[in-house]
């Protein structure tokens, strides 16, 4: 129902997660370690994101997290399951951070379940008319304290590659190159 310019950039990974081969939930997904890939928090929080950009850290920041309200009211654990693959990205991109835009309602959420610190906030947000807030996660301290909460996050090197290589005939330095990564940076 919705759809920008975002969608169709380099960087984006749009996840969707299917019940019963009906579409439950959504999530995309962008990956950045230059100013050049966009990034939706960029657009907000420039000031933030931006300077973490220009030193090539890379940053994941997931963003349009939406499920259809008869599989949330029956899967209670949806939420858990659409955001699991953020924490494949991080893993498969060895990310620095991961960032949240999100309302002041939802900030106990994210604080709660990965840790998240306020790095800014709320402040007008594009498309949306309410402010935001920005949350960050460092991801070295997010894995092990969010697995050990939740095992069902971890994944396998095979699971996060056919989730974020582009094709078979994709190159992994390919899809570093479309988030501004070198190609000598690995990917697990």
């Amino acid at each position: 129902m919705f759809h920008d310019s975002l969608d169709e950039a380099d960087n984006v990974w749009l996840i969707g997660i299917l019940i019963d081969g009906e579409l439950a939930s959504s999530l995309r997904l962008h990956i950045s370690a230059t100013s050049e890939a966009p990034l939706p928090v960029s657009a907000a929080f420039p000031d933030v994101v931006v300077p973490h950009l220009d030193a090539h850290r890379i940053v994941i920041d997931p963003t349009r997290f939406v499920s259809k309200l008869e599989f949330s009211r029956n899967f209670p654990e949806l939420p858990y399951i659409t955001i699991r693959p953020t924490f494949l990205a991080a893993e498969f991109f060895a990310a620095h951070y991961i960032t949240v835009a999100c309302l002041t309602e939802h900030r106990a959420f994210y604080r709660r379940m990965f840790g998240g610190e306020l790095w800014q906030e709320p402040r007008p947000y594009p498309n949306f008319n309410r402010p935001m807030a920005l949350i960050g996660h460092a991801c070295h301290t997010l894995r092990e304290r969010s697995y050990k909460r939740y095992p069902f996050y971890e994944s396998s090197a095979v699971e996060r590659k056919r989730l974020f290589s582009r094709s078979s005939n994709v190159e992994e330095a390919e899809v570093l190159r479309a988030i501004g990564v070198e190609a000598e940076v690995g990917v697990a």
